[in-house]
Order: C-alpha cells, then structure tokens, then sequence
C-alpha cells in the first residue's frame, strides 16, 4: 500500500489511499513507516528530492494525522527517516516533529545520529530533534549527547541559551557526559 501510493498514485485515488491506510492496524502502520525508510535508503543520491516529491506529500495527503496513530515503532522509524534526509533535515524534523517524542531509547541510538555530522551542518533542527527524542529516564550514551550538544554550540553558539539546549546539557550530565 505504501508503495503504491509512494511511487504509482494515478491509478488511485488519494482519499481512497488515505482511508485504506487510516484502516490499518497498528502493526500495518509500522510497517508503512518501515517501508518509508526503506523507500528513502533507495532513492541512494536523490533522497532530497525523494523526501520532498514522494515522502512528504504522502504524509501530507495519506498518512493517518491523528498523533494517537502513532506507535513508539513508528516513531523510532520516523527518527530514521529524518536522519536520512540529508539536506532536507530541517524539513523533516519540522514535518515529523508531533511524532519523534514517542521514539524508544533502544532503537534510536544518539551514536547513529551523531555519525550524520547534522548537528553541525543544522544546529537549530538538531537541537528541535534530539529535544523531541531524547526523554528523561531513558538510557543514552552520554559522550554521544555531549558530541551533538557541542556540534550545536560549534554551528550556532547563541542555541547555547536556549531552554531545549540547557535541558539536553544537564541530562548528560546525570548521564555522566
């Protein structure tokens, strides 16, 4: 279903895709956000323009809007398909945002996320993702958290007093960071 509606519209309908999705239970709905991921990871080079011409309009048009729709499963692929963006990083996280906070510290790794290096080239979207992502009471690996947060201050030092930044900056310190 995902597919079809991500790569071959025209011979349906959009409402007619968007209610068989809104039909799916919530294991059907995971494996949509999967299969999202994965569509992005294909697209190799042209993840840009397949995040703005193929995933972004299906979450517009297709995509249950309801948060409540939304499972920690779908939220963990969710997370790694804004860190698979590339250059439309910023986009994704402001697109995808409701839905990060539900992202389960043993599936998004801050280690896979500092490896992406967009911390540094998108500081103010970095520091809104780890805010959404990174929960009190959750396990991180502190030098992880403290890479970012560095990155960020590096790219944009004024986020340094901003109230997201100071909570991220004293959670790795209980961390241990």
């Amino acid at each position: 279903l995902t597919y079809v509606a991500l790569e071959a519209p025209e011979p349906f309908r959009k409402r007619e895709l968007a209610l068989d999705t809104l039909q799916l239970p919530a294991e059907g709905l995971a494996r949509c956000a999967v299969s999202l991921v994965q569509g992005l990871d294909g697209a190799g080079e042209k993840r840009v323009e397949y995040w703005q011409n193929r995933i972004r309009p299906y979450l517009k048009d297709i995509w249950p809007k309801s948060v409540d729709a939304v499972t920690r499963s779908v939220a963990n692929s969710f997370t790694r398909l804004c860190m698979k963006t590339d250059r439309a990083f910023p986009d994704a996280v402001s697109e995808l945002k409701p839905w990060l906070s539900k992202a389960t510290a043993g599936d998004v790794t801050l280690h896979e996320f500092r490896g992406t290096k967009l911390s540094e080239r998108f500081p103010e979207a970095a520091l809104t993702f780890l805010n959404a992502v990174v929960r009190e009471n959750s396990f991180y690996l502190a030098d992880d958290l403290k890479v970012c947060l560095d990155e960020i201050r590096g790219a944009k030092s004024d986020l340094e007093n901003d109230p997201r930044f100071e909570r991220l900056t004293r959670y790795a310190r209980q961390l241990g960071g």
